[in-house]
């Protein structure tokens, strides 16, 4: 039987369902349970439909959360890969024959293949969502997938027009529309700062070298060297690869300045990005940067590296944030110096970035997504 999670859906006319592994961390859980809220409330009846049971984010619960195996199924001591297969075959096909979806959204590449199937057997149209950058993931099984398995989506949705560019050399069928906020969490009527200097990131440490987490930590070295009062406070995803992340950053993840804050609510990540002085991104590639979009919607400055692909269509260089090129930690570091020895332009960079951020709440996007559902249809 599928395992119903919280939620029950509305009774609207058309029917959308996200299919993504998990909804417990990362950002494209998040960004998928923000696309549920959108779609729920522009009038769609939303399913999502994760792997494994289980929500670790705030939903709008007009959204039918729906989860192929409960959390003690994934074990391989109690349901090995080889039955499991099977009966994931056999539960997504009868979950699709009771729902009857009219659209079927594959998040990420790594869906792309069963929704496709899936939308044949029932008779749906399919999108999928890419979370990341084409040039992100060069394995066989992406390359199969953004090759092969592209062409046959009614739309193939990416976060940045630069990666609209690089897929437009072999596919037509591209839309590009950003991750969308939530309002209720990202657009606070005051700038909260702390008192002493602190800066923010946000990293994932089963990805460190993705993540840019040793930048993130030799430009936090240069910046106590001129304000050794400063902290680094870090909310980190995959906890339980800390000791291995921490070792590949000569164990400074230790540091008494440096405070790991392990998973953050969305809430709980709200109040760091309002009162940080600095919001950082290291990253080497994104497919978007939530992070950013999230923290200027709450008036922070954000310092990020110019990586492919988001930043640079997030962040208007010294007006809404500062753009640094990849790699570049002294540069990076002589911009989180300029906020901190002007206030001033700490909170006016603060406000413009909040009002730059406003094209990124769900109204905005909305649009976007209104017009596929209208044009395929």
């Amino acid at each position: 039987m599928i395992n119903r999670c919280q939620g029950y859906a509305a009774n609207n006319e058309i029917k959308v369902c996200l299919l993504i592994a998990q909804l417990q961390s990362g950002g494209a859980a998040r960004a998928t349970l923000s696309l549920g809220g959108l779609l729920v409330g522009s009038g769609y009846q939303v399913q999502i439909l994760v792997t494994r049971e289980g929500v670790s984010f705030p939903y709008d619960k007009r959204i039918e959360v729906d989860a192929v195996f409960k959390s003690y199924e994934i074990k391989p001591a109690l349901l090995n890969r080889f039955f499991r297969r099977p009966l994931y075959v056999f539960r997504l096909l009868k979950y699709a024959f009771e729902k009857r979806p009219e659209w079927l959204v594959s998040v990420m590449w790594g869906m792309s293949l069963r929704t496709l199937i899936l939308a044949w057997i029932v008779g749906a149209k399919a999108i999928v969502l890419e979370h990341t950058t084409i040039n992100a993931e060069r394995g066989l099984n992406s390359f199969f997938a953004r090759r092969i398995l592209y062409p046959f989506f009614k739309r193939v949705v990416v976060l940045s027009h630069q990666d609209y560019r690089l897929y437009q050399r072999s596919l037509s069928n591209i839309t590009v529309i950003p991750n969308s906020i939530s309002p209720d969490l990202f657009f606070p009527s005051l700038i909260e700062q702390s008192n002493g200097p602190t800066l923010f990131a946000v990293t994932d440490l089963s990805r460190p070298y993705i993540k840019g987490l040793d930048y993130l930590l030799d430009i936090f070295d240069l910046i106590k060297q001129e304000f050794p009062g400063v902290k680094l406070r870090i909310a980190c995803a995959s906890m339980d690869k800390f000791e291995e992340a921490n070792s590949s950053v000569g164990l400074r993840l230790s540091a008494p300045s440096v405070e790991t804050l392990g998973f953050l609510s969305e809430p709980a990540l709200a109040r760091e990005y309002r009162s940080a002085w600095a919001v950082l991104a290291t990253s080497r590639y994104e497919g978007f940067s939530l992070v950013l979009a999230e923290a200027m919607a709450c008036g922070a400055a954000v310092v990020s590296f110019d990586c492919e692909f988001g930043p640079k269509e997030i962040v208007e260089d010294c007006k809404t944030g500062f753009l640094v090129p990849t790699g570049d930690i002294h540069t990076f570091a002589e911009r989180i110096s300029d906020l901190f020895c002007d206030k001033s332009l700490r909170l006016r960079i603060g406000e413009e970035a909040k009002e730059s951020a406003r094209r990124f709440h769900p109204s905005n996007i909305s649009i976007y997504w209104e017009k596929i559902f209208t044009d395929e249809g």
